[in-house]
């Protein structure tokens, strides 16, 4: 579903257009209606990925990565996945270069590589979510987007080689954006 449209000025239809899955309209659409016009809040783990079956096999193999689940390149400050103790990767030199692109943007649940990116290998790998496997990024988007802000999820995840599970509990979080970053001087 079209959401937007950045034109080059007034009267043009022609630009960069904004859409959302279908999936996603058709789980939210009843949250929307049942507010009535009031701001809708949906929960968030507060992290950026990498979807692993977007890799190649040649990428995954190259940096002993598995063939599927959310790689976590970046846990935001004061979101629930940090205060659950997930952790990203960190830029120490050891990483995959991407060269091309890979990923897509999303909310707080994605995060897209730009061309001649290095993908931060060493972070936390999602694996599943309430004991279903995530397969690929969409699994662990829509699997949030189906809670409520409150709710808890169990999260499967590997670190360095070992397998845990981890309980986040999700709540409304906003990331910053570039200019409250600045401001905090962060």
């Amino acid at each position: 579903m079209n959401t937007q449209i950045l034109t080059g000025g007034a009267g043009q239809s022609a630009g960069v257009g904004f859409a959302i899955p279908v999936n996603t309209v058709k789980t939210l659409l009843p949250k929307l209606q049942a507010g009535k016009g009031g701001v809708l809040q949906t929960p968030s783990l507060g992290i950026q990925f990498t979807d692993l079956s977007g890799l190649t096999s040649e990428q995954r193999a190259q940096a002993k990565l598995p063939a599927t689940g959310a790689l976590v390149q970046e846990v935001l400050p004061n979101s629930p996945a940090a205060a659950a103790g997930l952790r990203g990767g960190t830029s120490d030199g050891t990483g995959l270069s991407l060269g091309g692109g890979t990923g897509t943007a999303g909310r707080g649940t994605s995060r897209g590589q730009a061309q001649n990116d290095v993908l931060k290998t060493n972070g936390d790998i999602i694996t599943a979510i309430d004991g279903q496997p995530v397969t690929e990024g969409g699994d662990l988007q829509r699997a949030i987007l189906g809670k409520q802000v409150g709710d808890s999820v169990r999260l499967t995840v590997q670190r360095a080689g070992q397998t845990r599970e981890v309980t986040v509990n999700l709540k409304a979080f906003a990331f910053p954006n570039a200019s409250t970053a600045q401001d905090d001087g962060q």
